[in-house]
């Protein structure tokens, strides 16, 4: 939702003397859903549909009104009619009054829960979340999986198997140079055992990263 990316933008760019008063906002916003939604779990559906009582009771309506003074402390929109001749649209003085009308539209659609702040290391980004998306981007996402046990043991089992495939790559190359004698014949023979050993190493370590990714044990 565009509207949603616009206000996570906002929050990351913006000043602090803005940023501070729509985060107010949104905090009061936040607390009006809980409140509803836990109301509206109380109640049946019949009266959930017959009555919207409870939505204005006690702290409900105090946030409310709460929310009405900060907003009233931006200029109202105007509307401008299309260039097309077809429809109109709001246009508001500032960007921050822009953001604070887009909060409501958050609020009344049920989507503040996917504005979220990055729990990415040394991040913090605010973000406008895809459904189960945990991270600000696939950087931060690949991050966390780079911190888990499982990732670092499947790198330590890729970096054996590629320090023994160089081994026997250097051991292979040792090997062709040799000539023909029979001094050298005996020094290959040694030579060609520890190449053999370190492909059996480097096998070893691929079939346990294999195993790894597959989530055996």
């Amino acid at each position: 939702m565009a509207i949603g990316v616009a206000v996570a933008s906002f929050f990351n760019e913006a000043e602090e003397p803005a940023r501070l008063h729509i985060e107010r906002i949104l905090q009061k916003l936040r607390k009006m859903a809980a409140l509803v939604a836990t109301q509206s779990g109380d109640l049946s559906d019949a009266e959930v549909e017959g009555s919207q009582i409870h939505r204005e009771s006690g702290p409900v309506l105090k946030l409310r009104l709460q929310v009405e003074e900060l907003l009233a402390q931006y200029p109202r929109p105007r509307r401008r009619l299309s260039l097309e001749g077809s429809g109109s649209e709001y246009v508001f003085e500032t960007k921050e009054a822009e953001i604070a009308d887009g909060l409501i539209t958050l609020y009344d659609k049920g989507l503040l829960d996917r504005l979220r702040d990055c729990e990415g290391d040394r991040c913090g980004k605010c973000y406008f979340a895809r459904p189960n998306q945990q991270r600000c981007s696939d950087r931060c996402r690949h991050k966390k999986i780079e911190q888990t046990e499982h990732f670092k043991s499947y790198r330590a089992l890729y970096a054996k198997e590629q320090y023994w495939n160089a081994v026997s790559r250097g051991l292979r190359s040792e090997i062709k140079n040799l000539s023909r004698s029979r001094e050298d014949h005996k020094t290959k023979a040694e030579l060609e055992e520890r190449r053999k050993a370190a492909l059996e190493k480097a096998e070893a370590a691929k079939r346990k990263r294999e195993q790894l990714k597959d989530g055996k044990p």
